[in-house]
């Protein structure tokens, strides 16, 4: 009987953790980063990165003293549901491509609908509402709220 004191998928997730913590804080270096009180364009980026290493060193860390239980065979957290996988990236991508053309209130749509495939509950109904209701929370938050510079619709 082997003893497996290393819990593996802790110890993957704890190293991503750290590792994109550490890459945003040493991307944020490039930007101002301020003071507290006057913040820079590179404070919230770095505070973030520390926190998310932080968190990252606190898994990794705890992996190293969890057993890894072995999987069964109805266990389902081993299989990585590809189909599921590609076509929320495939949506992400998707919405990333066309938000320039099309403006935020055709690519979010875009973004709901095709990740919604991915669900083996898809109902039509229930996927227009929920477009049509971010659509307009997104709307609402950038473009009115925020005034960020992208385009609302194509024209």
């Amino acid at each position: 009987m082997k003893i497996n004191l290393l819990n593996r998928e802790n110890l993957l997730s704890g190293l991503l953790f750290t590792l994109g913590g550490l890459l945003t804080c040493y991307l944020a270096t490039e930007h101002r980063f301020g003071t507290p009180s006057r913040m820079g364009p590179g404070f919230m980026p770095m505070v973030l990165g520390i926190i998310l290493a932080s968190i990252g060193s606190l898994i990794l860390f705890a992996s190293f003293f969890e057993s890894s239980a072995a999987p069964s065979d109805d266990d389902d957290t081993q299989n990585l549901e590809w189909r599921t996988f590609f076509i929320i990236t495939g949506s992400i991508a998707a919405f990333a491509a066309s938000l320039p053309y099309l403006g935020l209130v055709f690519a979010v749509p875009i973004l709901v609908i095709g990740s919604s495939f991915a669900s083996e509950a898809f109902r039509w109904r229930d996927t227009i509402l929920i477009a049509g209701a971010l659509t307009g929370v997104s709307y609402a938050i950038f473009i009115v709220g925020l005034a960020v510079d992208i385009p609302a619709t194509p024209w």
